[in-house]
Parts: C-alpha cells; structure tokens; sequence
C-alpha cells in the first residue's frame, strides 16, 4: 500500500462517534452485487469505555522505548504506567491507554506531542465461507477445467497448485491473521511465535476452534506438507504462524497490536497473509462515524505492507471496488507490497461473488478449494468451500515460494470489468502449462 495516499489527516484528534453499527470483518459473505449490505443497518455497538489509542508525532522514538519515553507526558495528566496496556513500536509509535476519564482525554487531543487519540471499538468478524451453487462470470475465458489430482499414495494435489506451481516450502515462513490454526500433523507451526490477541484470553490460545476450520483451511492451502496424506499445499512443508484476531472480543486496537507485533518479529524472508475484511465499504463506516478507526486501520494495514509483502482477500460481495472502497484494499497500488486478490474457478471464470475492480493485484484459484480441517481431515471442496479467503493464501505461498518475484504469462491475465489482471505463477518445474 501506498501512504502518499493516505490523507494528512489519517490520524484526526478529533474521534466523534455516531453509534449506529458494528464494525464486523468478513471474509466469506454473499450480498447483494454492487450494494454496500451494511448500509441501512443500525446496531447497539458500543465503545471500550475508558480505552483509547494514541498515536504520537514523534515516529523515531526507539522501539523499545515507546512505553517509557511515553511516561514523561502522560504524567502531567495523571496517567500512571498502570493505564498503559500495550504499546506500538513498528507499524507507528503510540500506546493504548486503559481507565482513561472523558475529561483526560480531551486534554491528550490538545497536546502539541500527540497526533491522534482514537477511542477503541469491538470488531466483530465473520469468516463465514460461501455456501451457494457455484457461479461465474460468463464474460470472461473459459480454458479446459484442472481437477484435483489424487496421488499414488493416495494424498491430493489441489487444482489451485497445478494452476500456479507448487513447491517445497520448508525454508519458507507465512503469517496468518486468521480465527487460528488447530496443530494438526499436515502442519509445520511455529509456536512460540504463534500469538491469540482476542481480550479475555490468554496469549498462547491462538489455536484454531471454529466449526468451519477458517484458518486452518486458510493455513492447510498455502502450506500442507507433502507427506503421503492429506493434501498437497502450494508452498508444502512452509511454517505456519497463527495470529488469532478474528473472534468475540477483537477490538481496533487488538488487531492493529496484532499488526505490530507481526511487524516487530516477521523475519527478512516471510510474508504474510489476511483472509478478512469489514463487511461495511469505506464510505459506509464513515457515514457511520467511523472515519478515524476505519483511517487508522487502512495505516496500519499499509505501514506492515512497508515491513513484508502480504496478501489480502479482496471479498466476497460481488461488488466494484472502485465504487465501493474497503478499508483493506482502499489504499493499494500496483507497486506496494500488499497484494489484494481476488477468486477464480478451475477453468480462470471471475467466480460470480469476488469483489473486482483496478485494487485487483492478482487472481488465484479460490471456488471450490480442497483443503484440511481442524480435526486433520481432508475436506474435499464444494459449493460451500469457496472464497477469495482460499485465494489469498495461494497468492501468499506463490510470494514465499518466489521470494515476491512471480512468474507472469501475459497470455493467461484474467479481465472483469475492463480491469486485467495476472495469476502469479511460481517458477518451478511442478506446474501445468496452458
């Protein structure tokens, strides 16, 4: 993403809320096409009582200061280290700030040192995936269909893989925001760096417990070892890192902590990757009042784009992008490193309900994806198995896989919309041509 395209006043002091609708994430969610669902919606969401972020001018503060180089100014108003839950040491400098009176923080918006203060909100996510017959755009190619292939030893390579190449990715490493990732054998995870960031929970309960597996599946495509069972990922054997964010209790300021804390830890060569996005376009949480928590989370997400490229489901309601911004993809160019993506089927059709629009960096296979369970079991993919959160994550290994270098074959570009786009292809020797 590209901040000179973020407005100067990304980070408003002022934080007004119009308390009429929850900011809810998805990643898999049908609506309506070319419809903003969230619109008409009015809600009883509520802020954080007494937590705020704040965000200072002074960005060269070093990482591992921010919290006690903080202390000098909080102390005229009061604020004791207690009321410092976290702090932010990568993707901006600042804190978060809990117990805070009304009164407090009107004074912290005057002061010359701070160039925000945002109250905190819930976020809600639904991860959801698609459960409905299967749909294309017809204006678009239609090639010969690619079929899950089973092996002799009876483990499946994916459609998706033999679409864009697949590798051996043990010395490759991908992080996932995600719901978790359940420790199943078909996956390499690294668990000391493996965080949860849902309130109310302990830090090591990044586990994957959701009936629908979301990030284990997420997880299973991208990196499933090649190991005689199960399937086949598109970077197999690559370790995985599971940041939980998506669950009861996530608020703006846990997922932009969890941003940060990746930012700080994420090694030279990995990438990342966010199958989830607000359900509400830009325009809507504005409408709402939700203008600063939407800018500071656009930040967020382009200032880890800086630090490692990362992937991003474009979104599942069939809408244009560029009449609809979302807060995600609003700031995304063609030559950042956050690559937003979008759904294709097994013969390249646009699948019916990907978003679509010139934000499109690339299309993956994302309809009917096979993939792995949290109990470890294959789910062999159907109508109800379909997202650009399963795009996302073969657009993530094929970054890992290439060191953010794919191939592209100008003669396979998909078009939706008068916007052409390519299917990044990862050099190997195990892919099938067309």
């Amino acid at each position: 993403m590209n901040l000179s395209k973020i407005k100067n006043d990304m980070f408003p002091k002022s934080c007004a809320l119009l308390l009429s609708a929850a900011l809810t994430f998805t990643s898999c969610n049908k609506e309506e096409d070319g419809i903003d669902p969230t619109l008409g919606e009015e809600s009883n969401i509520q802020i954080v009582k007494g937590e705020y972020i704040v965000v200072f001018h002074n960005q060269s503060i070093k990482s591992n200061a921010v919290k006690q180089e903080s202390l000098g100014l909080l102390k005229k108003y009061g604020i004791t280290s207690d009321q410092i839950k976290s702090d932010y040491q990568s993707i901006f400098k600042g804190i978060v700030l809990h117990d805070i009176s009304e009164d407090t923080y009107n004074q912290l918006q005057e002061d010359p040192a701070v160039k925000s203060v945002i109250k905190n909100i819930p976020m809600e996510f639904n991860l959801t995936p698609v459960n409905l017959p299967t749909q294309e755009n017809t204006g678009t190619k239609m090639n010969d269909p690619i079929f899950d292939r089973r092996l002799p030893n009876g483990e499946i390579v994916p459609y998706a893989n033999q679409r864009v190449g697949y590798a051996d990715g043990r010395r490759e490493k991908i992080w996932f925001f995600d719901g978790g990732i359940a420790e199943v054998n078909e996956l390499n995870i690294d668990r000391r760096l493996s965080r949860n960031f849902i309130a109310g929970e302990p830090a090591n309960a990044w586990q994957d417990t959701r009936a629908d597996s979301h990030g284990t599946r997420v997880a299973s495509i991208a990196a499933a070892k090649m190991n005689g069972s199960g399937i086949v990922g598109v970077a197999y054997g690559a370790t995985v890192v599971s940041i939980r964010v998506f669950g009861t209790g996530a608020t703006l300021a846990s997922i932009t902590e969890a941003y940060d804390y990746v930012a700080r830890n994420i090694g030279p060569n990995d990438v990342w990757n966010m199958s989830g996005g607000p359900t509400s376009s830009y325009q809507g949480l504005v409408r709402r009042g939700f203008k600063d928590q939407a800018d500071l989370l656009a930040a967020a997400i382009a200032n880890l784009g800086r630090i490692r490229p990362g992937a991003i489901a474009a979104g599942n309601d069939g809408i244009n992008l560029d009449l609809n911004p979302f807060v995600e993809s609003m700031n995304s160019t063609a030559n950042d490193n956050v690559y937003i993506v979008g759904a294709i089927n097994n013969r390249d059709q646009v699948w019916d309900s990907s978003m679509f629009g010139r934000v499109i960096d690339y299309w993956a296979p994302g309809v009917e994806m096979t993939s792995i369970d949290r109990f470890g079991n294959v789910d062999v993919g159907g109508p109800g198995d379909s997202g650009t959160s399963f795009a996302s994550p073969v657009v993530a290994a094929v970054i890992a896989l290439t060191n953010n270098n794919p191939t592209i074959n100008r003669n396979q570009n998909i078009t939706r919309n008068g916007h052409t786009k390519p299917v990044p292809l990862a050099q190997i020797i195990n892919i099938i041509g067309r």
